[in-house]
């Protein structure tokens, strides 16, 4: 991640060295400078250029650790990739929100920069706001969550209660309900699924709990989710609800009892520090 380095002329692990052009653009990005910034890029620099002195971080990740919204602005109107991820899957949104730099995050938001996106260690926008206790940013950042989460929830209710049944002809013989269309992770609809992500209650009255059992009823209906999870029906809820790929988890042994699989899930969800063998990552059916 750029953080600390990224405002540096040099590079601690090679004090005295003569920094690179693109490093020096990165710097520039982090300091607000526009026109050094400009300049390169007129000169035919690649506004998505990383650098490899900075664990392949951008300019639009250097100018969000500096706070700097009018050069995220520029940036972005040049055609910077807001989603881009470094070699650590840094984002830029995640770079704000570590430093609490609320502004640039809303622009990044309203760029459409992914708040679900995680690093390599795991780490979210909102988990690096939350740590370094930058209030402001961490509750931005929770009610732009909230609001999608509410917007994905209607989208899914309302696909659900007027979507037309497709039916196709064969031979005079009858119709026959045409084959759904495939999920995102290998997802069919009726797989049994848990939750793992954070409990939240919507305004509807739904609710999503950890570690709560779910089934697939249909692709996600929300632009924020779409291609990117599945739409789970829980119990006791009155609608569909559209959950990431990565906050969703269907796994048991063939071999084994359900009951017995869906224990041994069910711990590991509650003890973050264990990993599922891949063997266990089979549908539920």
């Amino acid at each position: 991640m750029l953080l600390q380095q990224a405002l540096l002329p040099q590079t601690t692990a090679c004090m005295g060295c003569v920094p690179s052009v693109m490093e020096k653009a990165i710097v520039a990005a982090a300091n607000g400078d526009a026109q050094a910034v400009a300049a390169w890029l007129d000169e035919g620099g690649g506004v998505d250029a990383g650098c490899a002195e900075r664990d392949g971080g951008t300019m639009l990740m250097a100018a969000a650790y500096g706070g700097q919204e009018a050069m995220v602005r520029m940036l972005l109107q040049r055609g910077a990739s807001v989603n881009l991820q470094d070699s650590f899957d840094s984002t830029a949104l995640m770079i704000a929100a570590d430093q609490g730099h609320t502004t640039t995050v809303q622009v990044l938001l309203e760029a459409k920069a992914d708040a679900s996106l995680r690093t390599t260690s795991g780490n979210t926008a909102l988990m690096f706001a939350e740590e370094k206790k930058h209030t402001a940013t961490a509750q931005l950042l929770r009610h732009h969550s909230e609001r999608q989460a509410a917007e994905g929830e209607k989208a899914a209710m309302h696909a659900a209660t007027t979507a037309p049944t497709a039916k196709l002809e064969l031979n005079g013989r009858g119709d026959v309900g045409e084959p759904p269309p495939p999920l995102p992770g290998g997802y069919v609809v009726g797989d049994k699924v848990y939750y793992t992500g954070t409990g939240w209650t919507f305004q509807s009255g739904n609710r999503v709990e950890h570690g709560k059992q779910g089934e697939v009823v249909g692709p996600t209906t929300s632009e924020s989710h779409r291609g990117k999870g599945v739409a789970v029906l829980f119990r006791g809820n009155k609608g569909a609800i559209n959950c990431y790929l990565i906050n969703v988890r269907a796994c048991r042994h063939p071999q084994l009892p359900v009951a017995l699989a869906e224990q041994l899930l069910l711990s590991s969800l509650r003890d973050t520090h264990r990993q599922i063998p891949y063997l266990w990552c089979t549908a539920i059916r």
